[in-house]
């Protein structure tokens, strides 16, 4: 199996992740695993239809998928001549350029999308990432609510903020900050703040394990105890802090 990123240009970067291609050349299955990171990935099948045992559903050949935010980790089985073309949107980007329905209608779900959201598949069969910027490139919208701010101000606090903080960082109320960071990241504040955590938590087990405790890691993560930091690793990767 083939997986490369491409980064998008620097105009459209500060809303996308990355471009992506995902291809199978070999003869036998590979299990993916996906975890949750707050991204909302749109998902172009160029290949056989394509079976997603985790959502008990199947992506059509030639058709364009929305890959809403995922809340706990995913595998999924990648079959020969599987091809799969995307664009990762950060948290609460989708918005800057589709209008779209609450994208928590979408959380843990993939939901096809009509051809006219997608670039042309002819115009992907070359350089995908410079079709991607092109389109993209002209399809920028300003989202009523703009939710970037809140996503950047609980990566900055590494996921160690309480909503009623957050509300009030951002001068809303509780109630309205829910809503509108459902509508536009899929998820609720309480769901991307344990993720950002999470991912704060991987990195320091990354890079100062085991020359620091597990609890040394959990305490400065926000965790009450390593037992708690253990639980949230398996709930996101389905691997012990260790195993990391």
């Amino acid at each position: 199996m083939k997986f490369t990123e491409v980064k998008p240009h620097l105009n459209i970067a500060p809303f996308v992740d990355a471009y992506w291609e995902l291809k199978n050349c070999d003869n036998f299955t590979v299990l993916d695993k996906v975890i949750p990171d707050g991204c909302i990935d749109l998902i172009i099948n160029l290949g056989e239809e394509y079976p997603i045992e985790s959502e008990n559903c199947s992506l059509k050949s030639e058709k364009a998928y929305l890959g809403g935010a995922i809340t706990e980790v995913k595998e999924n089985k990648i079959r020969p001549n599987a091809h799969l073309l995307g664009v990762r949107f950060k948290p609460a980007c989708f918005s800057y350029f589709y209008s779209f329905s609450s994208l928590h209608e979408a959380t843990n779900l993939c939901v096809e999308l009509d051809k006219h959201m997608v670039p042309d598949l002819k115009s992907l069969s070359g350089n995908f990432s410079s079709a991607f910027d092109r389109y993209y490139a002209n399809r920028f919208i300003q989202p009523k609510h703009d939710m970037l701010p809140v996503v950047n101000a609980v990566q900055k606090l590494k996921g160690q903020v309480s909503v009623n903080d957050l509300a009030g960082i951002n001068c809303t109320t509780i109630r309205q900050l829910e809503r509108n960071f459902k509508y536009y990241t899929g998820l609720t504040p309480k769901e991307y703040i344990g993720i950002a955590r999470f991912k704060f938590a991987r990195e320091l087990i990354a890079s100062s394990y085991p020359q620091r405790t597990l609890l040394d890691i959990a305490l400065e993560c926000g965790y009450y105890d390593h037992a708690h930091l253990g639980n949230e690793i398996k709930k996101y990767t389905n691997l012990s802090p260790s195993q990391l």
